[in-house]
């Protein structure tokens, strides 16, 4: 319990929403967590919580949106980055969707179209629900299959919340079989100006393997990509993937979400960037994607009670 609270308050003391704020976002925490357990004792299975501006998200016990109550976007950077650098007029492709909280974001606060990409039975069904939600299920497409570098079947770990991947071990059993394609089958032909994140717990690599005449063609503006290091299970160099993205014309970056600043040269590891972030930002023109977050509007963040 008090190594919980050390890890809570370490983020809290890093993240720019709240470091200056850090009572209160305590107080927050520890509100939350009381409603949770009572609700547990009482059977509740999920509640619904305000996100960002229009939308809402349904919270389950112990799941990741449980972090916006304290946090307000559970994941700052990237999920600023989104809201500040995505148009209507794009198109998002979220790779390893989980319960929608990013795709939320595209469609139900931008306006984009989204390609949600989620294999787990389970998991979309959740999804389901937060479209059904926020009336969003004209504006997304769900993709129940796992992403890779071929068309194969896989064998999935299911029971992980926000962290089912791809099984690395025949020692783990609580699996189940899913279908694989490439983003290249996925993302239509012809589509223009894209906005893609990947996160698929360490199997980036093959999924941007599998990606390649997307890349290539110039229609992704800009990636999201977890580079946190988790590749290394399934025997896979980030710096590798981070040099490839690199040499097909890709600028590395991080995002400052408070003054709108979009960092050129980034590392790939999450402890040598400005803002710690298990993801890395690729974007394909940094001066029109610079120009783009500093135009956006601002939009309110409910956990939190501000504007970013």
């Amino acid at each position: 319990m008090v190594q919980h609270f050390r890890t809570f308050y370490w983020h809290i003391s890093r993240n720019p929403l709240t470091k200056h704020h850090r009572l209160s976002a305590t107080m927050r925490y520890v509100r939350h967590q009381m409603l949770m357990r009572y609700g547990m004792w009482c059977g509740v299975t999920g509640w619904i919580m305000p996100f960002v501006e229009n939308t809402r998200v349904l919270v389950c016990p112990g799941g990741y949106l449980n972090a916006i109550s304290t946090f307000g976007l559970p994941e700052l950077p990237e999920m600023a980055f989104l809201l500040h650098a995505l148009q209507p007029s794009d198109v998002f492709v979220d790779v390893g969707a989980n319960v929608g909280a990013f795709t939320l974001l595209a469609s139900g606060v931008i306006g984009a179209r989204t390609i949600a990409v989620e294999p787990i039975t389970s998991t979309v069904q959740e999804l389901h629900t937060n479209l059904q939600l926020n009336g969003l299920q004209d504006s997304v497409t769900i993709v129940p299959v796992a992403v890779g570098d071929k068309t194969a079947t896989v064998r999935m770990e299911m029971n992980r919340d926000v962290t089912n991947r791809v099984v690395s071990t025949d020692a783990i059993t609580d699996t189940i079989e899913v279908k694989s394609t490439t983003l290249d089958e996925i993302v239509p032909t012809g589509s223009r100006s894209l906005v893609v994140k990947i996160d698929v717990e360490g199997y980036e690599t093959p999924v941007i393997k599998g990606a390649h005449h997307l890349l290539e063609s110039g229609a992704v503006r800009a990636l999201i990509v977890e580079t946190m290091g988790q590749g290394a299970r399934y025997g896979y160099k980030e710096n590798e993937l981070h040099e490839y993205l690199l040499s097909i014309g890709y600028n590395s970056c991080e995002y400052d979400p408070i003054n709108r600043c979009l960092i050129q040269n980034a590392p790939y590891q999450p402890f040598a960037k400005q803002y710690v972030t298990d993801s890395t930002i690729y974007v394909l023109d940094f001066a029109e994607v610079s120009e783009r977050v500093k135009l956006s509007s601002r939009y309110h963040i409910h956990g939190i009670g501000t504007d970013i």
